[in-house]
């Protein structure tokens, strides 16, 4: 009989950044049955190491990749690595970006590139090396830890930060957009100051769900987990 959980034996390609978020989404996706490939680089290499260290302890099927983010030979890397163990890529995790809140006034252009290069230039590389892979899924999701793209204030401050995180937003709606005929999911998540595993939480419940009917929002932390009224979404077309 054919395993009814969406996520059981999927591959998740999740690129780690700053703080423990991708590690707790790669614990969630783990304890469902999800094979992991973790991209980190720099700071978070070591951490993510060791998280993986813990998986593979716990029974996990995991490989862990130390490479630059926003370097698209580095990310093609790791997703080749994931379809040559694992056969493929289901599931599309961006956890990666810059946390730091400084104002553009206090911001020197290379901390302004630097933003920029692990946020949206980021979302790209990963997102178009999975890509491929993806299309092949009949569970194909990207899902990025993104904000709604609103002209709230909550949102606009400081602007630095915020563009570059609004530039992921951009990114992965146009995946819904172009990718619907594909039936690859694209969506956003964003955390308001929740713990690392309400995020996963969150997380987890966005990417068991029917891609195909779920796919174009904007949703944060808590409308997912409080099941309140979704985000924006962008409209589809079949």
């Amino acid at each position: 009989m054919a395993h009814r959980d969406p996520l059981h034996h999927r591959t998740a390609v999740i690129a780690c950044g700053l703080g423990d978020v991708g590690l707790a989404i790669a614990r969630r996706l783990a304890a469902a049955g999800v094979r992991l490939a973790l991209l980190a680089a720099g700071e978070e290499a070591g951490p993510t190491r060791r998280g993986a260290d813990v998986l593979r302890a716990s029974g996990a099927d995991v490989l862990s990749h130390v490479g630059d983010l926003a370097d698209p030979e580095s990310v093609a890397e790791v997703v080749s690595l994931a379809v040559q163990r694992f056969g493929g890529v289901d599931l599309c995790v961006h956890a990666g970006s810059a946390m730091g809140v400084v104002g553009i006034g206090g911001l020197s252009q290379k901390d302004f590139d630097r933003l920029h290069a692990v946020t949206a230039r980021a979302t790209f590389a990963v997102v178009r090396a999975c890509l491929p892979h993806l299309r092949s899924s009949d569970h194909a999701h990207v899902l990025s830890l993104a904000p709604p793209t609103t002209l709230d204030l909550r949102h606009l401050e400081p602007g630095a930060r915020t563009s570059s995180l609004l530039a992921m937003s951009a990114i992965t709606l146009g995946v819904a957009r172009t990718e619907w005929s594909h039936r690859v999911a694209a969506n956003c998540l964003w955390p308001e100051g929740e713990p690392a595993r309400e995020i996963a939480r969150a997380a987890e419940i966005v990417l068991r769900r029917d891609p195909v009917r779920h796919t174009g929002a904007t949703e944060t932390v808590r409308d997912v987990l409080g099941a309140g009224q979704a985000g924006a979404r962008v409209g589809q077309e079949k």
